[in-house]
């Protein structure tokens, strides 16, 4: 079903229902295709666009994975030495005090 035609742009928006045989109510999925295009060129843009995704998706993923692997690392890091540095701390709080 065409939701827009954008003439300016050569461009068609077209709502596809996800569930072939229409089962599955009024979802769907909007897709805007090149009225210049063929078919075939069309498909091979979405799938191009929806594999860059899908990479760009792994590639969050693993930073995510990495940065919090980092963030334990130092907060592990921070669990050790910070009791020294308070007895230290407290100690030149002990000497600064007047008697």
């Amino acid at each position: 079903m065409v939701v827009q035609l954008k003439m300016a742009e050569n461009h068609a928006l077209l709502a596809l229902p996800q569930d072939p045989d229409g089962e599955d109510g009024e979802r769907a999925v909007e897709v805007e295709l090149d009225v210049r295009l063929s078919a075939l060129a069309n498909a091979k843009a979405l799938f191009a666009e929806k594999k860059e995704l899908v990479a760009k998706l792994a590639r969050t993923e693993q930073a995510k994975a990495q940065s919090l692997h980092a963030a334990q690392h130092r907060m592990l890091r921070l669990q050790v030495l910070p009791l020294p540095l308070l007895l230290l701390a407290l100690l030149f709080v002990a000497l600064a005090l007047p008697c």
